[in-house]
């Protein structure tokens, strides 16, 4: 595995005469990861640099995240973007507006699961339970270790009933653990319908995919775009099907902005 930084000439070799169709996760990748959902912030450079990036024709945005749709466009808060929330199930952009039809079913069955976890975990001090409109998350970033082994047993037995359904799947991100409809859809086939929809005007090869992540729902992207993108995983974890690395956000940054200078430079 290589840092994405240090093997910047072998991608921008791969790049030479593409349109870049550039896929970001936010926490984690974008924005620094904070103690709660809502006080994470996008780097006031970081933002510069994304707007610099929206008015290049070669370039194509899009923000691929966990949260809302509504949270992450209000996070990031810039027009031109294409933004995808809970794993893909929402998507809006430039002449788009769709989301994934969830079942009525599945939708009782999350708020009820939802519901029986905010009854059994209100007494844990700093849980966060989430309801997302289409995912329930329980966030544990700021719960003391000695709580985690009853959180997980909490977990467990309420959602097992649910997950048992064929309706409901549980995932894992950081410090979070996630409660979606089990559908055939997740972030790798929205950036591959993505990529679709914004190459169908183009020829085949004229463009270029590239995915920066932080989390193990990015890995369902990774496995996607291998040896057909540039895949990046954020962070200290190497177990990934990314191709390329980078240590943390600020390196996020910096790549970005040799994409900016290259894109500036080549039209």
């Amino acid at each position: 595995m290589y840092n994405a930084i240090k093997c910047w000439r072998r991608i921008r070799n791969r790049l030479a005469g593409k349109k870049v169709l550039l896929f970001l996760d936010f926490d984690g990748t974008l924005a620094p990861l904070a103690s709660t959902p809502e006080k994470a912030s996008l780097p006031a450079e970081t933002r510069a640099l994304l707007k610099k990036l929206l008015v290049l024709r070669r370039v194509t945005l899009a923000v691929i995240s966990g949260r809302k749709l509504c949270d992450i466009s209000r996070k990031v808060n810039l027009f031109g973007v294409f933004y995808a929330g809970n794993h893909g199930q929402q998507v809006a952009g430039p002449r788009l507006n769709w989301h994934y039809k969830i079942p009525v079913t599945c939708r009782i069955r999350l708020k009820r699961l939802r519901v029986t976890l905010s009854r059994c975990l209100k007494t844990v001090e700093g849980i966060l339970i989430e309801d997302k409109n289409g995912c329930v998350a329980v966030h544990y970033r700021n719960v003391k270790r000695g709580a985690l082994k009853r959180i997980r047993g909490i977990l467990r037995d309420v959602s097992s009933s649910f997950i048992k359904s064929g309706e409901i799947r549980m995932s894992k991100g950081k410090k979070v653990v996630e409660f979606s409809p089990a559908i055939q859809w997740d972030k790798g086939r929205v950036v591959l319908w993505l990529i679709s929809r914004l190459a169908a005007k183009g020829a085949d090869g004229s463009y270029i995919g590239i995915y920066v992540g932080d989390d193990y729902t990015d890995e369902s992207v990774f496995g996607i775009l291998r040896g057909k993108g540039i895949t990046v995983r954020v962070g200290g974890d190497r177990k990934t099907r990314a191709e390329y690395y980078l240590e943390n956000t600020d390196e996020t940054y910096l790549f970005l902005k040799k994409i900016l200078r290259f894109a500036e430079k080549t039209g």
